[in-house]
């Protein structure tokens, strides 16, 4: 076989692993506690399933190894279409780690905000998360581009009245808690919870024993104090196939009538433009400023120069300080570093790290392309300082 055909098919058929999140153990849970899937919660909103522009699938692959496996970082982000309107989606897949956030869960969330805010796309959150990956906290919160920043965004982008509608589907909790009431509506489903602490903690922390539904469920937050809404009962079904009960948690008429309903009679009109959807070659132009979308070809290298010449300079400066070492251990030595050098090459490595938004296909560049470039046609936002939306 043609190499570039099958590493083609090795991309594609990691990929399709990847949109499994946390797998058949992962999907149980869901479906144990009566919710949908993230990926079924964005097919299920959207107007084609097919249409779905995702962006940063590979996201923390291979990354956090002592931690486990984090697919796509534990988040699906991408653009599609909802009653017509193209909308930036960031969902939480609770079947990785309970969506908690790791490093690259909060780039891949910053990036889809940054999309959003220079594209003048809609935000929709589904959010399902269990907040930050404890075990990483230090990673993910303090930094200026960290977990805050996410926050720091929701008020920039509500100011430049780009509509942010956060709809809770499951956990909210902790540091996660902050987007929805940022958010220019909350939306929320019978058994979810937003708050800060978990009764757990609670308990720890002042010797108080209460439930998740008192702290911040549904039912609490749909009141006059707080402005969230309950848009969906539980309705259960059960599948006689598997024996599991699920929720229509992702009713999409209610959802798309509560998420633009508002926006279509809103002042803040969601066509004002798009700003470039790729990096065009001229900066500082008036509709050529920012790399907004990058993508790279499946079976492309991704590197300032070849791995035989890179690890050959690396390890002509590795054996300055290891003069000491016998003719087999630089051999050794010279086999690893190449090793390395070919791994970080490999464009599976940067779409890891957030470097690229995708890797395309080859059979799929054309529409790629063309879709991107009918979005970037659009001219951008006209924004004026003032405060975003204040819920009161």
């Amino acid at each position: 076989m043609n190499p570039f055909l099958e590493r083609c098919q090795q991309v594609a058929a990691k990929e399709a692993v990847l949109r499994e999140g946390g797998g058949p153990d992962g999907l149980a849970r869901q479906h144990k506690l009566g919710r949908l899937f993230a990926r079924k919660r964005i097919a299920a909103l959207i107007d084609d399933p097919n249409a779905f522009l995702e962006t940063g699938l590979w996201a923390a692959h291979s990354m956090y190894q002592d931690w486990g496996k984090f697919p796509a970082a534990g988040v699906v982000t991408g653009i599609a279409p909802i009653s017509g309107h193209p909308c930036m989606i960031v969902a939480n897949d609770a079947t990785v780690k309970a969506g908690a956030f790791v490093p690259m869960t909060c780039k891949k969330v910053l990036r889809a905000q940054r999309i959003a805010f220079e594209c003048n796309l809609p935000l929709v959150y589904l959010v399902d998360s269990a907040g930050v990956f404890l075990p990483m906290q230090d990673e993910i919160f303090p930094d200026e581009d960290d977990f805050g920043r996410i926050f720091r965004n929701n008020a920039v982008i509500s100011a430049a009245g780009i509509p942010q509608y956060a709809a809770i589907m499951g956990n909210c909790v902790a540091g996660g808690a902050y987007l929805p009431v940022l958010c220019d509506k909350v939306l929320m489903t019978e058994g979810s919870g937003l708050y800060l602490a978990g009764p757990q903690l609670v308990k720890a922390a002042i010797g108080q024993e209460t439930d998740t539904e008192t702290l911040g469920g549904a039912a609490m937050r749909c009141t006059p104090r707080f402005p969230a809404r309950l848009i969906s009962k539980k309705r259960m079904t059960r599948r006689r196939s598997s024996g599991y009960a699920r929720s229509s948690d992702s009713c999409r008429p209610k959802l798309q009538e509560r998420l633009y309903g508002a926006m279509n009679h809103s002042r803040r009109r969601t066509n004002r433009g798009l700003k470039p959807l790729l990096q065009l070659l001229i900066p500082n132009s008036p509709r050529r400023k920012s790399t907004s979308w990058s993508a790279w070809t499946a079976g492309r290298k991704y590197a300032v120069m070849g791995a035989a010449q890179a690890s050959d300079v690396v390890f002509s400066i590795l054996t300055r300080s290891a003069r000491d070492k016998t003719p087999a251990e630089l051999d050794a030595l010279r086999a690893k570093v190449k090793a390395d050098y070919t791994e970080q090459t490999d464009i599976r490595y940067g779409a890891a790290r957030g470097w690229v938004d995708a890797i395309i296909q080859p059979h799929d560049t054309r529409a790629t392309l063309l879709r991107a470039f009918a979005l970037a046609c659009r001219p951008p936002a006209k924004a004026s300082f003032h405060t975003g939306v204040l819920q009161v």
